[in-house]
């Protein structure tokens, strides 16, 4: 609701905190696993000391976790563990390890003091807007940290950042170049442009035979079929159970009676308010203050109601409403602090009232509208209870049977169809050749790598057994059962003959047509006649190319503009080449750019602590003691 003051907590010591609190391993804790080399557990030895394997596998986890986060839920590991992945993770073991070792080298402390005086500051650690120490406790606890550990750790983030604070002092872009830059990047260029394509060209061009059979000698490997399966398989999970399932309507109606509360929509009042903003640790002086201002302001408003929304946006410290005349739309109770709640809810329509004391500081508000509490008739959830009491039926039955499933896919493992019998279940055979990839699986549960590992196993491949029930993720068995078998093989020209003369063609007409490009450049340069369509104009700047290729906004912007039109080309990244004319070139206004200015000297420092971090590389003595630990798993096997 308040934007103005919740943004008080987004610190940089917060949200550092908050880091250390989120990541399962704080990657700057890592002295506890680092040891003098000499023992056996070692990835890597930096300067005589060893990255252990615990080390390693957990960041390399946490890694792996977040980027899995991003991917669908039934992915596996396999497809993250990357050799880049691993490199990375140890280099920033590495890097991290250096750094902090450079620190304490500095003898930079933190003394407990400050310590305390910043831990005591975090939201996370206070009740009732005070530190308490039982809830620290039990913050820490709950991401299986110890006070001891955590307080470690944290003071390694904050020595590193003043090392690294020391390093990147330099970073400051001069208000010169950071003017040369804002000029450079805002810089707008108007421009046409016409293409040069391919396509339009590739009838014209003649391919012999000869030169047929040598590119498909030449590109063998691009012709190579993977080796691949055709499969029946069998599916267990809830969604394949439900066609078994029943509910009847006396259960329905039970289940409306008990979650009576589930379809009741509490009371929701539209209020809008002007907010005199208190600091977070208002002194009574400042309190006082806020109060008489906020009294003079519900004054003017009790004079001139129908103006309450012109205050607002005058008077209002709360940035998310100010500009709506201070509207904060509908809510219900719950969805706002006590007080201020409590008073919202105890108004009658229109009513004026103020000023209200919250943790944020004090309101003048304005009721203007209520939506009394209603309760969905049975008849409009029905459709929804019982696809619930379905699912929850068949997720019941999938739990009893999954142990079944199991057993009877091994013990009957010359066919899917004992299995399928005994559980309702339907034998399905996929729609065409499947690859060690996925390829032509066309079905998210046989892409899984998981079941393509088995499915590619030799107990499948060459006994032509049953997979065994492979879980492949949102409780979802599955079994495979290999029909035909395909070795890798590479296609015989024959049949890849038409592919060949289409690239052929193609690679003709695109040189073709760059020819053509260049002539016409060539030619518009020197002022000949030149007969060329250009397309409609556009405005483009170095940060909005408005679809330009990289390479060509490149050949834009460093064509000479003193004498227009210019003209310049590039070969077009689809194919062809792409002429461009410019008309006309604007320089922006040399106003300040704070925000420009600001992320100038973020990539300053950037580089420079990258240097700083590079430089500490080449002291140090690295060396890789367990090569194995950076192949991935299935590369490992």
């Amino acid at each position: 609701m308040l934007e103005a003051i919740r943004s008080r907590a987004e610190g940089w010591l917060v949200k550092v905190i908050l880091a250390l609190l989120v990541i399962p391993f704080a990657l700057w804790g890592v002295g506890s696993y680092i040891h003098f080399w000499g023992n056996h557990d070692t990835v890597a030895a930096v300067d005589g000391y060893a990255i252990t394997h615990e080390a390693y596998g957990t960041a390399l986890k946490a890694a792996e976790q977040r980027l899995l986060a991003e991917l669908p839920p039934d992915a596996d590991v396999s497809t993250v563990d990357t050799a880049a992945l691993r490199r990375s993770v140890l280099d920033e073991l590495v890097n991290q390890y250096l750094v902090l070792r450079a620190a304490r080298k500095a003898r930079l402390r933190v003394p407990d003091q400050q310590l305390v005086a910043m831990i005591s500051q975090v939201p996370a650690f206070q009740q009732d807007g005070h530190f308490s120490r039982a809830q620290y406790e039990a913050a820490l606890s709950a991401r299986n940290l110890t006070p001891l550990s955590f307080e470690s750790n944290l003071r390694n983030e904050l020595v590193v950042a003043q090392l690294m604070g020391v390093a990147t002092s330099p970073m400051m872009i001069s208000r010169t170049v950071s003017a040369r830059f804002r000029r450079l990047m805002l810089e707008e260029r108007r421009i046409a442009e016409v293409d040069f394509s391919p396509q339009a060209l590739a009838a014209s061009i003649n391919v012999t035979q000869a030169a047929e059979e040598a590119y498909y000698a030449a590109h063998r490997q691009e012709f190579r079929v993977p080796r691949r399966v055709r499969i029946q398989y069998l599916v267990l999970s809830p969604q394949t159970l439900l066609g078994q399932i029943s509910v009847s309507d006396a259960a329905v109606k039970q289940y409306y009676q008990d979650h009576l509360k589930t379809y009741q929509k509490p009371e929701e009042r539209r209020a809008s308010h002007i907010l005199i903003a208190l600091p977070s640790h208002p002194t009574p002086a400042q309190v006082e203050a806020a109060r008489a201002k906020a009294l003079r302001i519900l004054a003017q408003v009790r004079a001139h109601p129908s103006q309450f929304a012109a205050l607002a946006r005058k008077y209002s410290d709360d940035s998310g409403t100010a500009a709506q005349g201070g509207d904060l739309g509908f809510f219900a109770r719950a969805d706002m602090v006590k007080p201020f709640s409590d008073a919202v809810f105890s108004m009658a329509l229109h009513q004026i009232a103020g000023p209200v004391q919250s943790p944020f500081g004090f309101h003048i508000i304005e009721l203007t509208g209520i939506q009394p509490a209603t309760t969905e008739p049975l008849d409009a959830v029905r459709g929804e209870i019982l696809n619930q009491l379905r699912a929850a039926k068949a997720q019941e039955k999938f739990d009893d049977v999954a142990d079944h499933f199991t057993n009877l896919v091994y013990e009957r493992f010359d066919s899917l169809q004992p299995a399928a019998a005994a559980l309702g279940l339907t034998v399905q055979t996929s729609s065409g050749w499947i690859e060690p990839d996925g390829t032509g699986a066309g079905n998210p549960v046989l892409s899984s790598k998981k079941f393509l590992r088995a499915v590619f196993s030799p107990d499948a491949l060459i006994k032509r057994r049953n997979t065994d029930a492979i879980d492949v993720g949102n409780n979802t068995l599955v079994s495979g059962r290999v029909l035909a078998y395909q070795p890798a093989f590479v296609e015989p020209f024959a049949q890849v003959q038409a592919r060949i003369v289409r690239e052929l063609k193609l690679k003709g007409a695109d040189a073709l047509a760059q020819a053509k490009g260049r002539q016409m450049l060539a030619r518009l340069r020197a002022g000949q006649p030149a007969t060329v369509a250009f397309g409609a104009a556009k405005t483009v700047t170095r940060r909005d190319s408005l679809g330009l290729d990289p390479a060509e906004l490149q050949e834009v912007f460093k064509a000479d503009a003193t004498h227009l039109p210019a003209y310049v080309g590039a070969p077009a990244p689809q194919g062809g080449y792409a002429l461009f004319r410019i008309d006309a070139v604007t320089q922006p206004k040399n106003a300040a750019d704070p925000q420009l200015e600001e992320m100038l000297n973020r990539a300053l420092g950037n580089a420079y602590a990258q240097a700083y971090i590079a430089a500490l590389r080449q002291q140090a003595s690295i060396k890789i003691e367990d090569p194995q630990a950076l192949k991935p798993a299935r590369q490992s096997d």
